[in-house]
């Protein structure tokens, strides 16, 4: 019997080639749960095996990009107000909004040149001015259906835009122009080159004001508009969960009804700043308005119970506690996952999460004779939180002695552009390492910090009311002042302005790498040990 050459992704059984393809996590339960799709080919040609194969793995890769584009459209459709969600579902998801907006600039045109059309009297000698009655009558009704259907086509314009699908523009001629904030808000958004996260928290906001007040015109919306929208919001719960999803009145009478505490005074200041920007930008930028009715607008803070306002508060770790996080995370996780360094990172740095989950091999450096991290967004995923995020940081000893740069170097060896790694499990198969990558909004350190919440802080019962993993920065403050820490350099390590003065913050380099580097060894002596 004639033995058949090996073909990946294939397994030879007699003489026929079978399918032994894995099936990537994310499509497996399209598949019954199985782990690997499996099969017979009919064939035992090894080319045709080959092709077989491929064309299986294209199927994989267009199943996972659906599945995936599927899951990020029902998260953005939490941007849409319940009517826009039923409207959506009308069309036919967001897939068919192209197509409806078509056909509805496709009516509009055929009923704008049908306007100038001539009324003929049906019978000799009718009365020519009860023909021209006629005609106005007629052309009025065809104005305002044209006006409708627009209406619709900017309501499917701001879904559109909620749900990142493109459209082409309008077509000449027919003025689909500004008239209300969402209208407003694609363009300052735009213009301001938000990010995906960014332009998700505005939407989200205009998709409160809506439900409160609908989409008013530009002309119609008043300062007490948003002094009801300030009110309104001192109930309004946390977006987290149901509450997301539910409606402004459905969300603050479940909050109401279960005791849950609402947002804080600060993400209200949030919304309001959205909102005081689009009408400052529909003023200043667009001209849309005549005057800006938000213009100076203050809001106040609301009186808080004192257990309400701890919860809410970001808690520092104890020394103690820092150790016994430092421990199980380097105990529990793999070496080569991102679980097992990065809450040691940031104990011992300061950093912030997403700055560290973030980094690409290329940000552990040679400068001089000390390796550091390098802080940035030059990577276009890469953000941070403003000008004095960016900064390079010596590695301490302890993150030396603990094995990171011969972790970087094992990532560089590997040709790998993420520096780290997560462990993925499906169904029925071994876990599987995945370099970490962006969510929908842009975000690395989404699926670590569940799992920083669920694996670590529970386990370890730190689950007191403002804990969480950011408490690892403050825990480093606190560990910064136990050592007496010069303020600017631990300002310049914790990539803070505190209350240094802007302007001055701008001068001077960041190559003070021997002052950073001793200032961090001194802090590291405070961080697990009071």
């Amino acid at each position: 019997m004639v033995k058949l050459e090996a073909v990946s992704g294939a397994l030879v059984r007699g003489t026929t080639y079978h399918f032994n393809i894995p099936i990537p996590a994310g499509i497996q339960h399209l598949y019954g749960g199985k782990a690997a799709f499996r099969g017979t080919m009919k064939t035992s040609d090894p080319k045709a095996a080959a092709g077989k194969v491929t064309t299986q793995r294209a199927i994989f890769i267009e199943q996972a990009a659906q599945v995936q584009r599927e899951a990020e459209m029902a998260r953005l459709a939490e941007l849409l107000t319940e009517g826009q969600r039923s409207k959506l579902n009308a069309i036919g998801g967001a897939d068919a909004l192209p197509k409806h907006v078509a056909d509805l600039r496709k009516a509009v045109a055929l009923l704008t040149a049908g306007l100038g059309s001539e009324i003929n009297p049906d019978e000799e000698g009718a009365d020519t001015a009860l023909a021209e009655m006629q005609r106005r009558e007629d052309a009025a009704a065809e104005r305002g259906r044209i006006e409708a259907i627009i209406a619709e086509t900017r309501e499917s314009k701001r879904m559109a835009s909620a749900l990142s699908v493109e459209l082409p523009p309008p077509p000449k001629g027919i003025d689909e122009g500004v008239i209300g904030l969402h209208d407003v808000a694609d363009k300052f958004m735009t213009s301001k080159q938000y990010t995906v996260h960014n332009r998700e928290k505005v939407l989200y906001t205009l998709r409160r004001w809506t439900e409160l007040h609908g989409d008013l015109a530009l002309d119609k919306i008043t300062r007490a508009h948003l002094n009801e929208f300030d009110e309104a919001l001192k109930g309004l719960p946390p977006a987290v969960g149901d509450h997301r999803k539910l409606s402004f009145r459905q969300s603050v009478q479940r909050a109401t009804k279960d005791g849950k505490a609402p947002i804080r005074d600060k993400t209200r200041a949030t919304y309001l700043l959205h909102m005081k920007s689009l009408t400052a930008y529909a003023v200043d930028r667009l001209g849309a308005m005549s005057a800006d009715p938000f213009a100076g607008y203050t809001t106040d803070k609301t009186k808080q119970k004192a257990s309400a306002a701890k919860e809410q508060k970001t808690v520092p770790y104890t020394a103690a506690q820092v150790r016994a996080i430092i421990d199980h995370s380097r105990e529990t996780f793999a070496p080569e996952t991102l679980d097992h360094w990065i809450p040691m990172l940031a104990a011992y740095l300061g950093a912030r999460q997403e700055e560290l989950i973030q980094l690409t091999v290329d940000d552990v450096v040679l400068i001089g004779n000390h390796w550091c991290i390098r802080i940035t967004d030059m990577d276009p995923a890469q953000k941070v939180k403003n000008q004095h995020s960016l900064r390079t940081l010596p590695v301490p000893p302890v993150l030396v002695e603990a094995g990171f740069l011969e972790y970087a170097d094992r990532r560089r060896q590997a040709g790998a552009k993420m520096l780290w790694q997560e462990s993925f499990t499906g169904k029925r198969k071994k876990a599987t390492l995945q370099d970490v990558r962006p969510d929908g909004r842009g975000r690395f350190a989404t699926n670590y910090g569940h799992r920083f919440r669920e694996k670590v802080r529970k386990p370890l019962d730190l689950t007191e009311p403002g804990m969480k993993f950011h408490s690892l920065r403050h825990s480093w403050a606190d560990a910064a002042r136990r050592a007496k820490l010069d303020t600017e350099i631990r300002r310049m390590i914790a990539g803070r302005l505190e209350d240094a003065d802007p302007v001055e913050a701008d001068y001077g380099g960041d190559d003070l790498l021997a002052e950073k580097l001793e200032a961090l060894i001194a802090v590291g002596d405070y961080v697990v040990t009071s």
